[in-house]
């Protein structure tokens, strides 16, 4: 079956996007980083009657960086932490026992190429930013429940918007 996904990044539970970094004097850093995606199935068929991705086809990952003060570019790779919900064969995919507890499962790999802009808020050694960014990730999810076999993979361009703050010494 080719899926159809939606996304609704208002919709229960929000899209957002959260990290850290340790950024150098030129601008590079390592950066962790969350995402939370969603995925609605909006052509389900035999043997799926529901199936939703929606309190996280979440994507965690480590970045790197370039260098500047102006445009930067960031990449990251990392794993897929999925919540499935919904009716496939039978089976109620909410209350499966996992690993991680709470429905979460490893369920994969991600990995993302973005470019954003900080546009400085304020002055001294710790200042407010708004860092507006546009990202393509690339996921592969594979979710176990009981007999059930779901593969999701994910291709998908975010546009975000954010605030930070800089501490420099």
């Amino acid at each position: 079956m080719r899926a159809r996904y939606s996304t609704r990044p208002f919709a229960d539970a929000p899209y957002y996007s959260y990290r850290v970094a340790r950024t150098a004097r030129d601008g590079a850093a390592i950066e962790a980083e969350m995402l939370h995606h969603k995925l609605y199935l909006e052509n389900p068929s035999p043997p799926i009657d529901h199936l939703e991705v929606t309190h996280g086809y979440n994507l965690p990952t480590i970045n790197a960086t370039g260098p500047g003060h102006g445009w930067q570019w960031r990449v990251g790779i990392g794993v897929v932490v999925a919540h499935p919900e919904g009716r496939v064969a039978g089976n109620d995919l909410s209350g499966a026992r996992t690993a991680l507890g709470g429905g979460y499962h490893i369920a994969g790999i991600t990995t993302q190429i973005a470019v954003g802009r900080r546009y400085q808020l304020g002055r001294g050694t710790t200042h407010a930013f708004a860092a507006p960014e546009v990202k393509v990730t690339a996921s592969w999810a594979r979710i176990s429940v009981d007999s059930v076999v779901l593969r999701i993979p994910n291709i998908a361009f975010h546009a975000l918007g954010g605030l930070g703050f800089r501490h420099c010494q």
